[in-house]
């Protein structure tokens, strides 16, 4: 499951910094009143600027009711087909589908931002204040889970349906203080839809650009350092890590997973209370079932030892048990 703030400068200033050990914090950006107020008034530009129209309710409520529209509907085993249909036939009723003939060119994605590996389109709003993102045509990336493997079961990703993927937006709202927003649903040529959504703009480095800035002969040591305060910020809140991949971290006692908590699904961002916080912008929580929760289970190894007082990572206050 790749990055969405995939293409990201260097920042050799900031792998200089990386040679001490920095204090850490993993959080979502706490917001004042001024930029909640920008973050509306771009809400309602985007609104506008792809609807024709002024928004007559605050757009974030569009997640939680397509969200329920699909819940109310269907069981998460159904088919994506079904979902699909469902899903434009929601945008209709609710004035937010958009045939791709009428989506407005200055809403598109840049065709030098295309990424085909990538299950989004993902550019910058003009503002500086939002990342766009929109899956492509009757795709909506990866989903974790349990594979049967001879006597025992290992981890696999497969294709997933639009409601797991509204469910993976929700939860990141939720668990990792984020703020996504549905702004559309474009229906291509075959009536195959895709999800127009935005998030805020994290502005900062990567871990996976601080490696990538560093000179050769530092970048094994960057890399070892950047991976193990991931590990102590989530370790600080009671996740472990897995066997199953560096990325993948479980918590037994809310039975909340984290996925793709990777280098570059991170960003270091300046903090005025300490150097820096790292911010999860696209790391999939899910709250496992089944055998992938047994499977998160059995695969566990030990939490890292803490770090000093001086240096104790903290988390958003909605990952604390």
């Amino acid at each position: 499951m790749p990055s969405t703030h995939h293409s990201r400068p260097a920042c050799p200033t900031s792998a200089s910094r990386t040679h001490s050990e920095p204090r850490l914090q993993l959080a979502s950006i706490p917001r004042n009143r001024a930029q909640s107020s920008t973050q509306d008034r771009t809400l309602r530009a985007i609104h506008h600027a792809i609807h024709r129209s002024t928004p007559t309710h605050d757009p974030r409520t569009h997640l939680h009711l397509a969200h329920h529209a699909l819940t109310t509907t269907f069981a998460t085993t159904s088919s994506s087909h079904q979902q699909e249909l469902h899903l434009i036939h929601w945008a209709k009723e609710n004035h937010l589908h958009i045939p791709h003939d009428q989506f407005p060119a200055a809403c598109q994605p840049p065709s030098h931002l295309e990424d085909s590996f990538m299950e989004h389109h993902v550019w910058p709003h003009h503002s500086g204040h939002r990342i766009l993102k929109l899956t492509h045509a009757g795709h909506f990336g990866l989903w974790p889970s349990a594979h049967k493997n001879g006597a025992g079961w290992d981890l696999h990703t497969r294709h997933t349906t639009p409601l797991r993927y509204l469910t993976r937006l929700l939860a990141a709202n939720t668990h990792l203080g984020d703020d996504f927003v549905l702004h559309a649903i474009i229906t291509d040529s075959h009536c195959r839809p895709q999800i127009l959504t935005s998030q805020p703009h994290y502005p900062g480095p990567t871990p996976g650009d601080i490696i990538d800035a560093a000179p050769p002969s530092q970048q094994s040591r960057i890399r070892h350092q950047q991976h193990t305060l991931i590990r102590q910020a989530l370790a600080a809140r009671g996740f472990h890590p897995t066997h199953h991949s560096p990325s993948t971290f479980y918590r037994p006692a809310d039975n909340l997973a984290l996925f793709d908590a990777h280098f570059q699904n991170l960003i270091w961002h300046p903090s005025p209370h300490s150097p820096r916080t790292l911010i999860p912008f696209d790391v999939l929580p899910l709250h496992p079932h089944g055998k992938l929760r047994e499977n998160l289970s059995l695969s566990l190894l030990p939490i890292p030892s803490p770090l000093s007082k001086t240096h104790l990572p903290l988390l958003t206050s909605s990952l604390i048990p």
